[in-house]
């Protein structure tokens, strides 16, 4: 134990004593500090030296566990360290077992195609800005099934995003209906939402 703890409390009892009873004193917790025996031949220092020594042992018993705790901390971060490469390549190879979701298709199945075509015509009948017979039109040309029939126009595109086609659907629509080439009233996305 590198320190010790001693309250302020004892200055007043070693001004008390003789420097030979005050240095007894020092030696005997200095001594009882490092474990060894103290013999103390004085009564009287032997008397302040048992009130001491309470505050002492549970000083001492105090900083042996928190050294204690410390060195098994210690221990436990150098095995985890050392571990570290061993665990994650455990881990890596480890297999998962993960319940399956219990889905109407499996991941790599699509559902069929009239019912991806339906889920299509009401996202896009969603938008009741349009005419009716635009969103028809626009369901029309993109529902167009391919040569095998089993994907629609809009599936084969590399993005889709049925508001932005709206809107490009409806400019090129205006436009061409009025032969006039001013801007539509609906330019963003946010008009139409």
């Amino acid at each position: 134990m590198e320190n010790i703890k001693i309250n302020k409390d004892l200055h007043a009892v070693v001004e008390i004593m003789s420097n030979e009873q005050a240095g007894e004193l020092l030696k005997a917790i200095l001594m009882h500090a490092n474990n060894k025996d103290t013999v103390i031949l004085d009564s009287s220092v032997k008397m302040v030296f048992e009130t001491i020594r309470g505050g002492l042992d549970s000083h001492i018993n105090r900083y042996n566990e928190i050294k204690a705790k410390r060195s098994y901390a210690g221990r436990k971060s150098a095995e985890m360290r050392k571990n570290t490469h061993e665990i994650s390549t455990h881990v890596n190879t480890c297999q998962h077992v993960l319940k399956k979701d219990k889905q109407k298709y499996p991941q790599n199945k699509k559902p069929p195609i009239s019912e991806r075509e339906q889920d299509f015509i009401n996202q896009t009948n969603q938008f009741t800005k349009y005419d009716k017979s635009m969103l028809d039109n626009f369901i029309n040309y993109w529902c167009e099934k391919n040569a095998a029939g089993d994907k629609m126009k809009f599936e084969m595109q590399k993005t889709f995003e049925i508001s932005k086609r709206l809107i490009t659907w409806y400019n090129r629509g205006t436009q061409n209906t009025f032969n006039t080439k001013q801007k539509s009233a609906f330019s963003r996305e946010s008009d139409f939402n």
